[in-house]
């Protein structure tokens, strides 16, 4: 959730029996090794995620309090608050109202776990009524905006679609292979030795994704098949850029590292523009990833203005 090129500071302690860890790696005992790694990653990263999903991560915009050119500015040492952290129980800070009825069919947003307060709510939101009715649109074919009960709602459209297709990737990676179009002319695409050797190892998790690459000898390969998913795309082009995304990745899981660069060169970009029915197709998707908040580099998705800032903008408090 972090940047490239930023690294967290952090200290863990972990309570674990002793004939789980082994000391003796090291001859000076600066590394030690435990009996089974990947369930302690497992554990760990469980942990983080569900504390991080229980606290509030949007970014909110704010602007600060300024005062007049013949005001003395005054500064006193401020005490730092102690980090602490208590989960909020179903946290979601959003809250859409959609009516009833969907354009061109499409589906309601995923639903989430509900308090009885939630779901009386929910039930007056869906009463047809122009005041219910919420516009979603686009600005600069970069940012969707939409009004929600707090606010404004900010979402960059190319690091939501990144979100939707990373997490995509993996399920497809742990499931079998979706559905491919086939190209009505294969294209040769000749490559560097480098990016050559990259793709042979990456090929087999390509083709999961619905790539069909073939070799053809002499640094040549043959895509015969892209995603179903790649809608109008340039074949060549976006297998290089996969390669070259893979190649500057930091990542050391392969699936990882492909299914980042695979949803970074696939996803919607800036500069393209959207339907009503895509931009609330789009909405619905993120909210129904794992992490609708942050992209797979770090990046922030999602800012909200709550409507208390506005005010104070436009001097109504």
């Amino acid at each position: 959730m972090l940047p490239n090129r930023l690294q967290p500071f952090y200290v863990l302690f972990l309570e674990v029996n002793p004939q789980q860890v082994d000391v003796n790696v090291h001859p000076s005992k600066i590394e030690v090794r435990f009996e089974d790694e990947r369930r302690i990653f497992s554990i760990v990263q469980r942990a983080v995620k569900e504390a991080l999903r229980s606290t509030e991560v949007v970014p909110v915009l704010r602007t600060t309090e300024t005062t007049s050119a013949t005001a003395q500015a005054k500064s006193s040492p401020q005490k730092t608050a102690p980090i602490s952290y208590r989960p909020k129980e179903q946290y979601f800070p959003f809250e859409f109202r959609h009516t009833k009825r969907r354009p061109n069919g499409v589906s309601s947003p995923i639903a989430k776990p509900q308090t009885e307060q939630q779901v009386s709510q929910e039930e007056e939101w869906e009463k047809p009524s122009f005041e219910e009715r919420i516009s979603i649109w686009q600005l600069h074919d970069k940012y969707i905006f939409s009004q929600i009960k707090s606010g404004l709602l900010i979402i960059d459209q190319h690091l939501a679609h990144e979100r939707i297709l990373y997490e995509q990737a993996l399920e497809t990676f742990r499931k079998s292979r979706p559905a491919s179009q086939q190209q009505l002319f294969p294209k040769a695409v000749e490559l560097s030795p480098e990016d050559y050797d990259i793709l042979l190892e990456v090929q087999f998790y390509l083709n999961k994704l619905g790539f069909i690459v073939k070799d053809f000898g002499k640094r040549t390969v043959i895509i015969e098949a892209i995603p179903a998913t790649l809608k109008k795309a340039d074949e060549e082009k976006v297998l290089r850029e996969i390669i070259d995304e893979y190649r500057n990745s930091e990542e050391l899981d392969i699936r990882d590292k492909v299914a980042k660069s695979y949803a970074c060169k696939s996803a919607i970009k800036a500069g393209d523009r959207l339907t009503q029915t895509e931009m609330i197709a789009l909405i619905d998707g993120l909210f129904a990833t794992q992490n609708p908040y942050f992209c797979p580099h770090g990046r922030p998705i999602i800012v909200t203005i709550p409507l208390e800032e506005l005010d104070k903008r436009f001097m109504r408090l």
